[in-house]
């Protein structure tokens, strides 16, 4: 069996992890590719790409999880001191949770065509705040009251896509 894992940024320090504590050695392989800030469609691609090359024997079981969603949720703003800031533009709220959903659903159809077992990750919560703070351009730019609003919306709508996602595993 072949576990193929697909991540953005915020499974950085899982390779590592599955590195040291190879859990099961003598029964499967798990390769583990990181896509810092890309969306679920960019981790299909990526992955589909990885599978066609895959050193596997055509009736091997394969596993893929694919683990991100929050760069569909959010937004870098680039600001001249250099870095960006993450942000969520609540105004588009409904839309971009459509968006994402519509892509998870591509992207079940999508790996049809692979004969693999595919599953997601929900999406871990993100505090905008802690990811912001080394930006003093972030806490200047925007009222505590912004900041607030921005991540209970953020929140909420994580909540709303891993139900979808739960629905669809």
């Amino acid at each position: 069996m072949f576990i193929l894992i697909g991540t953005d940024s915020q499974g950085k320090y899982l390779q590592k992890y599955v590195e040291q504590y190879d859990l099961f050695p003598a029964i499967l392989s798990t390769h583990v590719e990181i896509y810092p800030g890309k969306t679920i469609s960019e981790i299909c691609y990526n992955l589909i790409n990885k599978i066609k090359v895959l050193p596997v024997e055509e009736d091997s079981n394969i596993v893929v999880m694919i683990a991100g969603g929050i760069c569909n949720l959010t937004t870098k703003t680039n600001i001249p001191s250099g870095g960006y800031i993450l942000n969520y533009d609540f105004k588009t709220r409904s839309e971009k949770v459509e968006n994402l959903q519509t892509e998870l659903k591509k992207t079940v159809i999508e790996f049809q065509d692979y004969n693999v077992i595919l599953k997601f990750a929900t999406i871990p919560p993100v505090s905008l705040f802690k990811k912001n703070e080394r930006f003093s351009a972030f806490s200047s730019s925007f009222s505590q009251a912004q900041i607030n609003d921005e991540q209970k919306n953020l929140e909420e709508d994580v909540m709303n896509v891993n139900s979808f996602i739960s629905s669809i595993n």
